[in-house]
């Protein structure tokens, strides 16, 4: 039997009443992703596999995510603020 992980969803009001900013961003637009870190000090990172999987097929959508993550990573490294990186 696989151990499985349930996640709350934790509605977004709750977040921001606690100090959290939450900003969007194109994750294939490196430009839009540095625009959105201005000023991070951690950013929780998230690529989207399923859609472009979904859309293209596994093996596109891997190097989608690859890609996604990695212009993540290079927006990441323009951001002066930022302490942590998940």
């Amino acid at each position: 039997m696989w151990p499985w992980l349930v996640l709350k969803v934790i509605p977004q009001r709750v977040l921001t009443d606690k100090g959290a900013e939450i900003t969007a961003a194109n994750l294939n637009d490196k430009d839009s992703l540095v625009k959105a870190f201005q000023g991070a000090i951690v950013i929780f990172a998230v690529t989207n596999f399923f859609e472009s999987a979904m859309q293209l097929g596994v093996e596109e959508g891997k190097k989608v995510e690859f890609a996604q993550a990695t212009n993540m990573i290079n927006a990441a490294k323009d951001i002066p603020t930022l302490e942590h990186f998940i």
